[in-house]
């Protein structure tokens, strides 16, 4: 069962050599919407509680920790998002970036 509705986001196609690799990169074309979806809402009702605990703050200090709370958790749900979905791009092209590099030292 696939959890994505979207198909195939990473292609398997073109693993060549390395495709031990395309359990990893089915496993992440099914989870990959999800996870984003589940990371993002959960981090939009943290984000809620974080924004009342700042509107409830007693003191301007309390106020100012909250609010490098919340850019934290902002920052910290786009670096994980930007990383698995960075993740999968990589291992679905990895013949590609590695025959790259290789064809760069050979040409020395």
């Amino acid at each position: 069962m696939s959890l994505n509705m979207l198909g195939e986001i990473f292609s398997t196609g073109g693993l060549g050599q390395y495709q031990y690799l395309a359990t990893i990169v089915k496993f992440l074309n099914q989870a990959i919407i999800p996870f984003t979806i589940t990371l993002t809402v959960a981090a939009a009702v943290f984000a809620i509680v974080l924004a009342f605990m700042i509107m409830k703050a007693e003191s301007a200090e309390k106020a100012t920790e909250m609010k490098k709370r919340l850019w934290g958790l902002i920052i910290t749900v786009v670096i994980v998002i930007v990383a698995v979905w960075l993740l999968g791009w990589l291992l679905s092209n990895f013949n590609t970036i590695m025959t790259a590099i290789r064809s760069m030292g050979s040409g020395l």
